[in-house]
């Protein structure tokens, strides 16, 4: 049996932890053991937790950080690309979606890892396509190794383990796997297997190669075995395209037509960011973003049915969201986004850093909160976005942990 620390050597950004580090405060076994984010934060920071920049960059996400997550992230979009003076189309992103997912089998939306908000929307895509009949939803986070908690077997109500995926740590979309489980999707897990690898592969080109060609080998398995199935796969950046990026790469989204026949929707918000306004956006969002002011997500097209901003991932569908301003401290897309109310709690002095949570009642510790951010030193109460239901509160600092009781919203 794959360990934990086997595993996230293999397919986690997190390769080891120091070993001046004692086993009973390993940032690792607190996390995933405790739910405490902050020890493994301050090890990605001081570089006694081992991982990638842009892991560590992803993991801002996680604490709602969206300064730091976003910093860089409008750097990947295409500056030379502007908006064409022609008349446009725009339309509601999930009515769009929707139209066009109808007589689809399969559709694909992908995301920027460092961006909470497209995990938000993946919550809005979800509940629109189960009303179109879509039944199984498969995400690129959720582990796929035989010996490990996997993510087939959750059903609506049960606590989600840290461990089942890494970028469901974010709250956000640990929030959106707990909506689909209640709106009646299965889950379903289709990585690159350990069994699948070949260690002599080890050159990037390589590499990517033979996780897309497993990932999609897994997809179609899991789609001849399902044939009434209708499946919603979350993935992202490149994953989604569907022709070969300018290095010639084939990825799964299309290694997967091909092998099936089944030609997907594909959805981009990676191509577009929308990361106003903690971040700038690239020259094209921008231009979007000002000259329609939209207060939803959108999809902008021409009269020839081109998708503005799709291009640069050779998907069909291309997201701008809107830059909506801070409430309360808080994100204003996680304020607008469906079902969460507001709900605040006082908190006690602290110094440094600290973090507030709020974790389903019923969840243990070691599970992922359904929200949490970093309040500014000083804050008196911490204002939570939460959907319907009741959550226990709690206070994280490096120190430890402070109860702030319980409450139903």
């Amino acid at each position: 049996m794959i360990n934990r620390r086997a595993f996230l050597a293999a397919v986690g950004p997190t390769l080891a932890i120091s070993s001046l580090a004692r086993a009973a405060e390993d940032p690792s076994d607190l996390l995933y053991g405790q739910g405490r984010y902050l020890p493994f934060w301050q090890g990605l920071q001081d570089k006694t937790v081992k991982a990638s920049p842009s892991y560590s960059i992803q993991f801002a996400a996680y604490l709602g950080d969206e300064v730091t997550a976003l910093a860089g992230a409008a750097k990947q979009q295409n500056p030379a690309l502007s908006l064409p003076a022609e008349n446009l189309t725009v339309t509601d992103a999930i009515q769009r979606i929707v139209q066009a997912s109808r007589g689809r089998r399969v559709v694909i939306l992908n995301e920027a890892h460092v961006c909470s908000r497209h995990r938000a929307f993946l919550a809005c895509v979800l509940e629109a396509l189960r009303l179109e009949g879509f039944t199984h939803f498969a995400a690129e986070t959720f582990v796929n190794e035989p010996d490990w908690p996997n993510v087939s077997s959750l059903a609506a109500g049960d606590a989600f383990n840290p461990e089942m995926g890494n970028y469901t740590l974010d709250p956000v979309f640990a929030e959106a796997v707990r909506y689909s489980l209640e709106l009646g999707y299965r889950l379903a897990s289709y990585e690159i297997r350990e069994d699948q690898r070949d260690p002599t592969k080890t050159a990037m080109v390589e590499a990517i190669a033979q996780r897309e060609a497993a990932e999609a080998a897994n997809l179609a398995a899991f789609l001849t075995a399902n044939p009434k199935a209708r499946l919603l796969i979350h993935v992202g950046y490149s994953h989604l395209r569907e022709g070969l990026d300018d290095g010639g790469k084939s990825w799964m989204a299309r290694r997967l037509k091909e092998t099936t026949g089944i030609d997907p929707l594909t959805v981009s918000q990676s191509s577009t960011g929308s990361f106003g306004p903690h971040a700038p956006d690239g020259r094209l969002t921008q231009e979007v973003l000002t000259r329609f002011a939209p207060q939803r997500p959108i999809i902008v097209e021409t009269s020839a049915g081109v998708c503005i901003g799709a291009g640069m991932e050779t998907a069909d569908l291309a997201v701008f969201h809107p830059a909506l301003p801070d409430q309360f401290g808080r994100p204003g897309w996680l304020a607008a986004a469906p079902g969460r109310r507001r709900v605040t709690a006082p908190l006690p002095p602290f110094e440094g850093l600290a973090l507030v949570q709020a974790f389903h009642a019923a969840d243990p510790a070691a599970s992922v909160p359904a929200d949490q951010y970093l309040p500014p030193v000083g804050a008196k109460e911490a204002n939570f976005l939460v959907r319907p239901g009741r959550y226990r509160l709690r206070l994280e600092t490096l120190a430890g942990l402070t109860t702030l009781g319980e409450v139903t919203v």
